[in-house]
């Protein structure tokens, strides 16, 4: 016989415990009858549901923005639909995107400090002879989210009008210029967005400190904004109120 058992305050705390122990079953069972307890079972789906972030995500590297999408003419109405088309190849074929960015951003950190590494000459030979490498990765990795950004806008904009999709495209390839949206929508010679960039500063200025804008500016702004693709970017626009609210309702809704 165990020792512990040999001295009776010990016998009676294991009674004790005992007894303890059986009525915290016997309350179990009272409160559960007739339920046998249960472990959940993994639910595997063969289909991963968007969530509101990678959605949005989405929406926006596409150009498919409400900005971008008012700006190009796209209705209130026609907003439904192409969020749907959008939300539905994110879930069939554009999965992984958020954890694509990531790994797209963590190599381009990686290749940021390789490089300055080799330019000071404190790079070792392995780091050295390792820049290819993550620069290859980095390459590869980029393809990677922009096939996927391809995707997303095609699904998108199916259905829309061909001169609305062009309009979308030129938003995309100029977002770099970081100008007024409506003057992304024509391409432009890089002298000419300087020029332009240059004209707009001008003019902003000038009005907040009361003082008059140079003539020549004032006249390639003027000259800019007649353009037709310009002009019928700047009156989409005045629908961007009812845009921006289909596309949240749309979005959450997903």
């Amino acid at each position: 016989m165990p020792e512990f058992l040999k001295k009776p305050g010990s016998v009676l705390t294991v009674v004790a415990a005992v007894i303890a122990l059986a009525a915290c079953v016997v309350v179990g069972i009272t409160a559960y009858p007739g339920r046998a307890p249960t472990i959940a079972p993994t639910r595997v789906s063969l289909r991963s549901e968007p969530t509101l972030n990678s959605l949005r995500l989405a929406l926006s590297m596409s150009g498919l923005s409400p900005k971008a999408l008012a700006a190009a003419g796209i209705t209130a109405e026609q907003v439904p639909a192409l969020v749907a088309r959008t939300s539905d190849y994110l879930a069939h074929d554009g999965q992984g995107l958020n954890e694509r960015m990531a790994a797209t951003r963590g190599l381009r950190t990686t290749v940021g400090k390789l490089e300055s590494k080799v330019r000071s000459g404190l790079a070792s030979a392995e780091e050295i002879a390792s820049l290819d490498a993550k620069r290859a990765e980095l390459t590869a990795a980029e393809q990677e989210v922009k096939t996927l950004v391809t995707g997303f806008t095609r699904a998108g904009t199916t259905g829309v009008n061909s001169e609305a999709v062009q309009t979308l495209q030129n938003f995309a390839a100029n977002r770099r210029h970081e100008l007024p949206i409506e003057y992304l929508a024509v391409q432009r010679e890089n002298g000419t967005w300087n020029g332009l960039r240059d004209a707009l500063a001008n003019i902003r200025v000038a009005a907040k400190t009361g003082v008059e804008p140079n003539p020549r500016c004032q006249a390639l702004v003027e000259a800019t904004n007649a353009e037709p693709a310009v002009a019928s970017a700047k009156q989409g626009l005045a629908n961007l109120k009812a845009v921006e609210a289909a596309w949240n309702t749309s979005v959450k809704s997903k």
